[in-house]
């Protein structure tokens, strides 16, 4: 007689709960098609910023430029600065001017207060610092936060062996039908043609969809290594009270089609996306898939 053990040796270190909801989406698979959802658990991988290291960077920034402006007098402490000039400027000494650090501020109370600043709630922190600095060098400020030292860094560095799996899983079962990633980063489409796969990432509605590419929706905006697009990024609430004011905005009807035409992977997202959990909610009202 054949006693069968549950869950299954292979899935030894899930609770039965857990190893019964991968049996699930493992049936879901096979049955239809395949999207997968990168958050920034993904990105963080090759070693960029998840969320709450972003804001560190960004308000780190933020106070140090804010310090500065008060020793030329041309801001004050108790006020917070407006049209704030964001600059990252080399020192020709030194190569680790590129961009402020916790090792490299002047003042360990700007780090404190920083870091004290960055535990709030992160779409009032990103607003607050966005309200105070030029709208012009709001991007130019998150790609730096991004993409830490990245005058030293090449395509050949961003290397991540989740990611190297999830292309494996691409070419073998052929099915992964679209991509939803919720970074701004292109890192997944260097792997992706490191491997000679044909992908086409799509940031706002102006592009249309070439069924022989695999489509990458950046649905809160992209900013991809080295350089590309001048794109709108979600990240304020500002810009996510906006998402919730348009449903019918192209990145919200491209999430709602993949989550209820196919059965999808979320890889390293914490759910803490208002707007996401939103659109889980109503897509499972128009057609039920497992997830």
């Amino acid at each position: 007689m054949t006693i069968r053990v549950f869950p299954p040796p292979i899935l030894s270190e899930l609770s039965k709960h857990g190893a019964q909801n991968f049996l699930s989406l493992v049936c879901s698979i096979q049955e239809s098609n395949l999207t997968v959802a990168l958050g920034s658990g993904a990105s963080a991988s090759v070693g960029l910023p998840i969320w709450i290291e972003l804001l560190k960077r960004l308000s780190l920034t933020f106070f140090r430029h804010w310090e500065m402006q008060s020793r030329s007098h041309s801001a004050t402490y108790d006020r917070p600065p407006t049209n704030l000039s964001i600059a990252f400027v080399e020192d020709e000494n030194s190569e680790l001017q590129s961009f402020p650090n916790e090792l490299l501020s002047l003042d360990p109370e700007i780090v404190s207060l920083s870091r004290d600043f960055s535990v709030g709630d992160p779409l009032i922190i990103a607003q607050q610092i966005k309200n105070c600095i030029r709208e012009k060098d709001w991007r130019y400020l998150l790609y730096h936060a991004l993409y830490l030292n990245h005058k030293h860094l090449t395509v050949d560095d961003i290397k991540s062996s989740l990611l190297e799996s999830l292309v494996r899983l691409y070419t073998k079962t052929k099915r992964i039908t679209s991509i939803l990633n919720y970074n701004y980063d292109n890192a997944f489409e260097i792997h992706l043609r490191r491997h000679g796969v044909s992908c086409r990432a799509f940031w706002d509605p102006s592009f249309p969809e070439k069924q022989l590419k695999l489509p990458i929706y950046h649905p809160h905006g992209y900013l991809p290594f080295p350089g590309g697009p001048i794109a709108r990024t979600i990240i304020s609430e500002s810009d996510y009270h906006d998402e919730y004011s348009q449903p019918h905005n192209w990145a919200n009807l491209a999430q709602i089609r993949e989550f209820t035409s196919s059965a999808c992977l979320f890889i390293g997202a914490s759910m803490a996306d208002p707007n996401l959990r939103k659109l889980l909610r109503s897509s499972q009202l128009i057609a039920r898939r497992w997830h």
